[in-house]
């Protein structure tokens, strides 16, 4: 999963495997990131669920677009 741009390392499936059943620090690392990329979408999938996703993308659709609306002041004159 890429977050962020920047610079990336890659190897062959096969080849992180074994390096990981040969250190017990990079399995460490390796299941944590698992763990932590899967609380992520659940979070994710949680929030989708109780927000109206169709209103989130079109504020983020006008967002990037240089559209982004005023803040609303509740109980304050203009």
């Amino acid at each position: 999963m890429i977050q962020l741009a920047g610079a990336v390392l890659a190897c062959e499936a096969s080849v992180l495997k074994d390096a990981a059943l040969q250190s017990i620090t990079l399995l460490s690392v390796l299941i944590r990131h698992e763990q932590t990329m899967f609380a992520q979408a659940q979070q994710s999938t949680a929030c989708m669920a109780n927000h109206d996703v169709r209103r989130g993308h079109a504020a983020a659709n006008g967002f990037l677009a240089g559209q982004v609306p005023s803040p609303q002041r509740k109980g304050r004159d203009p």
